[in-house]
């Protein structure tokens, strides 16, 4: 896991495009992060979790109509 301190006037898009070339990854790092989840710009000087893409896990999600118990597997992320 790597650290990223935060310039004055950053987002969490901008975080994530730099840390994983992908804007969209914003939401896992709010997971990663809970403790600046209500931040939408920073002040400067935080430090934010970024962990390698490799090990973020494969998730099961099972729709809520889906009675059968069926599931759809997403990939990891990378």
């Amino acid at each position: 896991m790597s650290e990223y301190i935060c310039p004055r006037g950053c987002t969490w898009d901008v975080i994530a495009f730099e840390a994983y070339g992908d804007e969209f990854m914003m939401d896992f790092l709010l997971q990663q992060n809970p403790e600046f989840s209500d931040v939408v710009i920073f002040e400067g000087g935080e430090k934010i979790n970024v962990p390698a893409r490799g090990i973020v896990a494969a998730s099961t999600i099972a729709p809520p109509w889906d009675d059968e118990g069926e599931a759809i597997i997403l990939p990891p992320w990378g």
